[in-house]
């Protein structure tokens, strides 16, 4: 069956959330966190970042990762313990047929802008610049790398998120994001158990702009 487009994308995240967990370990509260991360931040990455003056996103993967967390990365990386971590992941993507050569601290380039007085991208592989493989655990890692952590409630979540991924963020629109993402993938789900025992299909079900094909 073909499911909705937030279904889809909420499943991808899902699945590569969990490739990222092997890759780096549990961590308590990171799963259902990082989902509604990616849910607040691009709709499961349904929304693109926008691009600087070079071309190149201001933000990468669907979780948003900032050219300043992904230099904080690289630079922590110099540290013995978070270098051992590092090639844990490197080795469970070549595992995964990713190639020898690859390493998560080389999938982006990173510059420092006088102008703005900021980090940038200066660039991004464009083998894993959409890959939610490789953002996903980028993500994951830096979540790790953190000193706080992550709280087990909706609510507690957002205001993390707010203090801690996105600045100045609204605690509301992370809430809010939640709810409306998952329900509209709740409603998905019971519409096509009614129909998947049905021998009749394949039926196209629409309601409003939510379109359904279920074969």
């Amino acid at each position: 069956a073909n499911n909705n487009t937030y279904n889809e994308d909420i499943r991808v995240i899902e699945s590569a959330v969990d490739f990222a967990t092997a890759a780096t370990g549990e961590t308590e509260n990171a799963k259902d966190f990082m989902i509604n991360l990616a849910g607040v931040e691009t709709k499961y990455g349904i929304n693109k970042p926008i691009l600087n003056d070079e071309g190149l996103p201001t933000t990468f993967s669907a979780f948003n990762i900032s050219p300043t967390s992904y230099y904080s990365m690289i630079e922590d990386s110099k540290i013995p313990e978070i270098e051992g971590k590092i090639s844990n992941i490197n080795n469970a993507f070549k595992n995964y047929g990713y190639g020898e050569d690859f390493d998560i601290r080389n999938v982006a380039s990173v510059a420092y802008d006088e102008t703005s007085a900021s980090y940038k991208y200066s660039d991004i592989d464009k083998n894993y610049i959409n890959d939610p493989y490789v953002g996903t655990t980028i993500a994951k890692h830096i979540l790790d790398t953190a000193d706080n952590p992550i709280p087990k409630e909706l609510e507690d979540q957002g205001t993390y998120w707010a203090e801690n991924w996105t600045p100045g963020g609204n605690v509301a629109d992370f809430v809010n994001t939640f709810a409306e993402h998952r329900a509209k993938t709740d409603v998905e789900d019971n519409i096509m158990d009614m129909f998947r025992d049905d021998d009749d299909g394949p039926f196209t079900i629409q309601a409003g702009d939510l379109t359904w094909a279920i074969d």
